[in-house]
């Protein structure tokens, strides 16, 4: 066997065991968010209740034939992450509806989220007599729509925050692709913590005037 043969043997292989050790089926990873990262002394003061309406938590996007992306549930649990992290007295998961005044600096809903994947070819190598190679790119598109309450329930803001940056890129002999699950369930988490950072870092500096705000004697 010459060496460039031996070469794609190798590629086949080792495409065949990555595929076969593939066992990732779309529900959130603890794992895949960062540990906290703000300093005790650095946190907002303050509570706030996260609201995830039950079409949000129920929300799942295919992609490929494959896999059943769970993306309702790990926008929720990325941006609850985020808020416990960022706020000293946490945060207070709520299914459904808002909860009563009182308690809780403001009220934070996620009202729909939603999930793009597109793939490319990148190159395409012809081995011959029978072989390919060929290397594709993956790109994905996050974005979660939420709003604001304050501690009255008064309407604060509506924002739509997008993350477009997730890649991934890979080389297989297959001309129908998709990458491995779990890749795309990584890239996945990966997009919905920056947005879940996003989302607190506003969130407490609308806090933080809040609370420097003049008030009325």
């Amino acid at each position: 066997m010459t060496r460039s043969r031996q070469g794609l043997a190798g590629v086949l292989a080792l495409f065949a065991v990555l595929q076969g050790c593939a066992s990732y089926e779309g529900a959130p990873n603890p794992a895949w968010f960062p540990a906290a990262t703000t300093a005790a002394d650095r946190r907002t003061p303050g509570r706030v209740a996260l609201v995830v309406l039950p079409q949000v938590q129920a929300s799942v996007s295919a992609v490929g034939k494959l896999l059943k992306l769970q993306i309702g549930a790990i926008a929720e649990r990325a941006t609850r992450t985020a808020l416990g992290d960022g706020l000293e007295g946490g945060v207070q998961q709520v299914y459904g509806t808002l909860p009563p005044t009182g308690g809780h600096s403001a009220t934070l809903v996620i009202d729909a989220v939603r999930f793009q994947h597109q793939e490319r070819t990148v190159w395409y190598v012809w081995v011959p007599p029978l072989s390919q190679l060929m290397r594709y790119e993956a790109s994905t598109r996050l974005a979660f729509d939420v709003t604001l309450f304050d501690a009255q329930g008064a309407l604060v803001w509506t924002r739509t925050y997008d993350d477009d940056a997730g890649r991934l890129v890979w080389t297989t002999p297959s001309a129908d692709s998709t990458p491995l699950p779990e890749d795309i369930g990584r890239v996945a988490h990966e997009s919905a913590w920056r947005l879940a950072q996003r989302i607190s870092h506003d969130l407490r500096e609308w806090m933080h005037t809040e609370r420097m705000r003049p008030r009325s004697l």
